[in-house]
């Protein structure tokens, strides 16, 4: 799951059009359910926003989150990591 919002705040808008067309052929949209929203009602997570997109990944067989959101990586755990678009990068050109 990439944060566009927190990914794209320091770049120009063609470098944000770039980027979102290479990580389109690279990714799969997401969608949440009624699971995913009932976790975050019982979650003691303070950002809702961020919650809904934890637990969407959460029930989701995906490798990462793609954040610069700060709150997003606090949440990191081995079966769901939270990256920084740095550390992406790093791990994709193992």
């Amino acid at each position: 799951m990439i944060d566009y919002e927190c990914l794209f705040k320091p770049y120009e808008l063609f470098v944000c059009k770039d980027i979102i067309g290479v990580i389109c052929v690279k990714v799969t949209l997401l969608e949440g359910d009624q699971n995913s929203f009932h976790s975050v009602i019982q979650s003691n997570h303070t950002d809702i926003g961020d919650s809904v997109h934890y637990f969407i990944c959460l029930n989701q067989p995906i490798d990462a989150i793609v954040t610069s959101d700060r709150y997003l990586l606090k949440l990191s755990i081995p079966y769901l990591q939270v990256l920084t678009p740095e550390e992406l990068i790093e791990v994709l050109k193992q």
